[in-house]
This record gives C-alpha cells, sequence and structure tokens, in this order.
C-alpha cells in the first residue's frame, strides 16, 4: 500500500502530463482555427470575383481603353452561317461599310481592310468558318488595336439576324453584343450598318459622355 506522500507524488504527476498535453494540444488547435478562417477569406474573395467581375474588372479594363484616347478597332468579315450562298457577299460588305462608317468618328482608329485582309491571308485564313474569336484576337493584336469587332449573319426561320460583338482584344472578354433583325436580303441596306455602327459609337463614346 502506497503511503499518502507518494500517492501526493503521483497525483501531482499526472496533473503535471494532462496540462502538459493540454497545453501541447493549444497550438494545434490554434492552427487549425487559423486555416479555416483564412481558407473561409478566400473562399469569400474568390466568389466575390466571380460575380464581380464583370460589372468592376470590364468596367474598368473599359475605362482605360476610353482613357487613352483614340479608340482603335479592327473590323472583321461577318461569317455566314445560313447555308444561303446569297449571303456571302454580305460577309464583306458589311466589314468594309462598317470600318468606312467608324472611321468618320475622331473618337476612334480603325484599321483599313487592306490591313486586316492581308494578315489574315497571311495566316491562310480563307475559309470564315474556321476563323474564331481567338483567332480574331490574335490577328487584333497584331494590328495593335484595342477591341476588334467579330460577327456573323444567321438564320433561324424567316429570320435574318446579324449579330456583332464588340470584343477587348487584350482580355478577349466581349464588352458589348449587337443585333440586327431582316426578313430577306432585300431589306439590307447601307443604313442598316450605319445603325449598326451608330450603336457601336453610342456604347464606346457617347455612353462614357453621360457619366461626366
Amino acid at each position: 500500500m502506497a503511503s499518502e506522500p507518494t500517492q501526493q507524488r503521483q497525483t501531482i504527476n499526472k496533473e503535471n502530463k494532462t496540462e502538459t498535453r493540454i497545453e501541447n494540444e493549444k497550438p494545434t488547435t490554434l492552427h487549425k482555427r487559423n486555416w479555416i478562417f483564412w481558407i473561409t477569406i478566400i473562399s469569400i474573395l474568390i466568389i466575390a470575383t466571380i460575380f464581380l467581375y464583370p460589372k468592376v474588372f470590364k468596367g474598368d479594363r473599359l475605362e482605360y481603353i476610353r482613357s487613352k484616347g483614340k479608340i482603335s478597332i479592327s473590323v472583321f468579315p461577318f461569317f455566314n452561317s445560313t447555308n444561303d450562298a446569297i449571303w456571302d457577299a454580305f460577309q464583306s460588305i458589311i466589314q468594309d461599310n462598317l470600318i468606312a462608317s467608324l472611321s468618320v468618328s475622331d473618337e476612334f482608329s480603325v484599321r483599313n481592310i487592306e490591313s486586316v485582309n492581308n494578315i489574315m491571308q497571311g495566316e491562310k485564313i480563307t475559309n470564315f468558318a474556321s476563323f474564331t474569336p481567338s483567332l480574331a484576337s490574335s490577328i487584333s493584336k497584331k494590328l495593335d488595336t484595342d477591341v476588334y469587332i467579330y460577327g456573323n449573319i444567321g438564320q433561324i426561320g424567316s429570320t435574318i439576324r446579324i449579330n456583332a460583338q464588340l470584343i477587348d482584344t487584350k482580355s478577349k472578354e466581349i464588352l458589348k453584343s449587337f443585333q440586327i433583325e431582316l426578313y430577306s436580303e432585300k431589306e439590307f441596306s447601307y443604313k442598316i450598318i450605319d445603325s449598326l455602327s451608330i450603336d457601336i459609337e453610342n456604347f464606346l463614346v457617347i455612353s462614357q459622355l453621360k457619366r461626366k
């Protein structure tokens, strides 16, 4: 039978071991809590970035382009995806006249059709069906332009739709999409292209003036 002093020493040793174990566990617990805290913060930032990017970061990029002075633009042929060969000629007609219409504005520096098409030929792009936004972005960089216009002519039923996208060359973000609907090629006119040009100009210039 252990004496009383011996029992007291054993009790004290057990208490010391317990305290030591608890002290050793504290850093681990704090470490885990810190990790949970930072993981939560990072998750919130990622979610916020996903939702705010189109509104904030794209907006900042557009403001930067506007602030540089003249906005440089490349306009590419509008791909005919209607399966109706009658619209093939309009691929270059829209491109050429949109370039001419936008060039009237002192706010823009628009690359001429020869410059655009020469680089396309140098890239051996002969079939517009294979001309992707990624290729357009690459060519736009070679032309040293801030934005480019990439479009197509589509058809659903009797409705012809001319789609145009204004795309940031650097980020490849679509800044704005434009659409015009027709019901036959007979409805197509230069006024249609002028209307599309005005819509683009309003977006790039007039909307900025309204903010001042």
